[in-house]
């Protein structure tokens, strides 16, 4: 069923053009579902699923051949949903990511799509895409999101939370 939904998210999009980036982007989804059978929602945390979609969307398929585009729409998604984001700070994300675990409303404003995308660009700034990946394998394999960051990446889930904040903090400082 899954193949189904991909294949017109990708192939029968009325959106002509922009096939490379919804197709980067919805098999993204592909691969992340290939571990969750449609679970990924239940044990990931909210901005992992579209974040990680719309980073390789932007990271890999250039918006109408301009590198900088989708991530530029990202922040401006997030400006819209926080016109006062300039003076947020470290502490002021990591409380919004620690809210969003408890109330899933990360979704609002498509946070998701936009705060998900920082996140990975956090997260990929210090570890590999590998390294993500097994992540997800040791999920798989029976541990938790938490666990598995522990054992793959060394870091607990509220120092990596912080790291994210501290990144977010940051590139509105610099923009």
């Amino acid at each position: 069923q899954n193949y189904k939904a991909v294949f017109y998210l990708v192939i029968g999009s009325a959106r002509q053009s922009l096939d490379t980036l919804v197709a980067l982007h919805e098999a993204t989804h592909f691969y992340q579902e290939s571990f969750f059978q449609g679970n990924s929602n239940n044990v990931l945390p909210c901005w992992f699923i579209e974040g990680q979609a719309t980073f390789f969307e932007n990271a890999i398929g250039p918006y109408l051949g301009n590198v900088t585009y989708g991530r530029k729409w990202q922040i401006n998604r997030i400006y819209a949903q926080y016109p006062d984001v300039k003076n947020f700070t470290s502490a002021q994300w990591l409380s919004r990511i620690q809210g969003w675990k408890t109330t899933n409303r990360c979704t609002e404003g498509d946070m998701h799509y936009a705060f998900g995308m920082l996140a990975f660009e956090s997260i990929h700034s210090e570890y590999s895409v590998e390294q993500m990946h097994q992540v997800l394998q040791e999920m798989i394999n029976g541990y938790t999101w938490s666990e598995s960051l522990v054992k793959i990446l060394g870091i607990n889930e509220s120092a990596l939370d912080e790291k994210i904040a501290n990144y977010a903090a940051l590139s509105f400082q610099e923009d």
